[in-house]
């Protein structure tokens, strides 16, 4: 009992003088774990509106209509096929009425009459017509008015000639030294002008134009400027039904 009381005692001071265990270090960097399969997925970020694009989508169909009415406006000007003249004209010492115009030769006569600020017994007119002499294409015909108050035929008494923008005649029953008339001339050559029928045709390609462009932005994921183009055409139908339902209230 004694020995093993000894032999505690023994290992007791053994441990007492026994060096202290190794402290265990850790060295390296310490790594991030990335998972790729069980991350939730990102939320898509909503666009804020692009008040610019909205705009220029709002207003754009309107300036470019208020630009082809404005061409339309100077190209009427331009290239007016239509003019109209109206002189006095007094009679020669041979009886014939004779006016010279400045006029292109290409010009046709639409019609004419006579317009004086008193009553006559006559009406004039113009037509197209075979029977003119050479180099006169359209004739100008008398309807003389009897006792009655009505006209008779029409008689042939002259023509217009568009070489030298002349028009004469001779009146059969008539003692008149002056006669006012009036006449419209067309160019079909001015109607046929290459700018005004690709002015004319451009209008066709607007409304095509148009739905492009709606696509064209929707598809750019341009989305403010597609919604500005649509609201433009909100906006006009809105107009029109507001203005038919005035009219309607007006008319009632």
């Amino acid at each position: 009992m004694e020995e093993r009381s000894k032999g505690v005692e023994a290992q007791h001071v053994d441990s007492m003088h026994s060096p202290p265990p190794a402290t265990i270090t850790l060295s390296g960097t310490v790594s991030e774990f990335v998972s790729s399969g069980y991350d939730s997925a990102a939320l898509p970020q909503k666009r804020k509106m692009q008040w610019k694009q909205f705009f220029l989508g709002l207003f754009l169909p309107y300036a470019v209509g208020f630009v082809v009415i404005l061409l339309f406006f100077v190209a009427d000007e331009a290239f007016d096929p239509y003019a109209f003249e109206e002189r006095v004209i007094e009679v020669n010492e041979e009886g014939y009425f004779v006016q010279e115009f400045e006029l292109s030769s290409t010009m046709n006569v639409d019609y004419c009459y006579n317009n004086e600020p008193y009553p006559t017994n006559f009406s004039l007119s113009c037509t197209f017509g075979e029977s003119a002499d050479s180099g006169d294409t359209w004739v100008v015909r008398e309807s003389v008015r009897d006792q009655e108050g009505n006209y008779g035929p029409n008689t042939n008494i002259g023509a217009y000639s568009a070489s030298n923008s002349t028009i004469w005649f001779k009146l059969t029953d008539s003692s008149a030294e002056e006669v006012h008339i009036a006449l419209e001339f067309h160019d079909p050559a001015v109607d046929d002008h290459f700018f005004f029928n690709a002015l004319e045709t451009s209008l066709c390609f607007l409304p095509f134009i148009y739905v492009g462009a709606v696509i064209f932005a929707f598809m750019k994921q341009k989305k403010s400027l597609g919604i500005g183009l649509l609201s433009a055409l909100g906006a006009y139908l809105a107009l029109l039904a507001l203005l038919v339902g005035f009219l309607i209230i007006a008319w009632i």
